[in-house]
């Protein structure tokens, strides 16, 4: 039970964690223009 619970967590957050890292790594590739706009509208 225990297993199953923290699996649960971990499959949810990865979906997550990819999610937030896509959303910082794909500004940086655009150009840095493009990171100066994401970083005005946070």
């Amino acid at each position: 039970m225990i297993f199953s619970g923290h699996f649960l967590i971990i499959s949810s957050a990865i979906p997550v964690l990819a999610f937030l890292i896509s959303g910082v790594l794909s500004p940086i590739t655009k150009g840095p223009e493009k990171l100066f706009l994401v970083m005005n509208q946070v």
